[in-house]
């Protein structure tokens, strides 16, 4: 059952610093107008490489991840979040790191006798296919 209350505070993070950023911007955007239709407080953060500054500085009850590339998706801004002992939407640490890692993932998934296609890890620019 959901007991989040629409009287708590939401942080949204949109933008950032991966290279995906612009794409993160206009999610957090369609986001943010969801997030307000529902009637949730919510206030946005287009962080940077002082976040953990930001976010001890900042009132809210949960934060809503809209970061996309590897800053936001791979582990490492789920591993700031859990060293603060702060709620977060997104999978956590160790979910987020093998879904950045295709190759990690195609190993689970195989183990877990899930059908992946076939591929080939190039280690270079170089290697021939």
């Amino acid at each position: 059952m959901n007991n989040f209350s629409k009287k708590q505070n939401i942080l949204l993070l949109m933008g950032g610093v991966s290279p995906e950023r612009e794409i993160s911007l206009e999610s957090g955007k369609v986001c943010l107008q969801a997030i307000k239709d529902l009637g949730y407080r919510v206030q946005t953060l287009d962080p940077d490489y002082n976040i953990i500054t930001s976010l001890t500085e900042l009132n809210f009850d949960i934060i809503f991840n809209c970061l996309h590339g590897s800053w936001g998706e791979n582990g490492y801004i789920q591993s700031i979040f859990e060293f603060l002992n702060i709620k977060y939407t997104h999978s956590g640490i160790l979910a987020s790191a093998n879904a950045m890692n295709k190759l990690k993932s195609k190993e689970i998934f195989k183990h877990r006798q899930i059908p992946v296609a076939r591929s080939y890890l190039l280690e270079n620019s170089f290697d021939k296919i």
